[in-house]
């Protein structure tokens, strides 16, 4: 599946939390797997929340508990994802 993320291909729906969905992906430049976490476009009266997330997620990103945040951006379908 293309998720319109540049550099970002072979995706695969793996779950759906409380408000977005989450991937399972291969960086091809990086030779690894990601997981992409993605707010649809359905979903944007939820943009605040994502983006306080997104924050948070990157000031704790060296807790050895807390996944990594590779980046983050909008989609070419302008929807905000995350990639971990």
């Amino acid at each position: 599946m293309d998720l319109g993320i540049h550099g970002v291909v072979d995706a695969v729906r793996i779950g759906r939390g409380g408000f977005a969905v989450v991937y399972r992906a291969f960086q091809p430049d990086l030779d690894r797997v990601i997981a992409v976490k993605l707010l649809p476009l359905t979903e944007h009266l939820s943009l605040r929340r994502f983006d306080r997330e997104r924050k948070a997620m990157g000031r704790l990103s060296q807790h050895p508990g807390i996944v990594t945040v590779y980046d983050s951006g909008y989609t070419t379908r302008d929807e905000p994802y995350l990639l971990m």
